[in-house]
């Protein structure tokens, strides 16, 4: 029960940091093509 409990915990960090990382790579891939969709 305990090593689920750390298990669960380990990986909603992680998946938190692969959020935190992925996040600002989207915007800077996606800012270009709004760009050019606007001009």
């Amino acid at each position: 029960m305990l090593q689920n409990l750390l298990l669960f915990l380990f990986w909603n960090l992680h998946g938190n940091l692969y959020l935190f990382m992925l996040s600002p790579l989207l915007i800077i891939f996606r800012h270009p093509f709004w760009e050019l969709r606007l001009n």
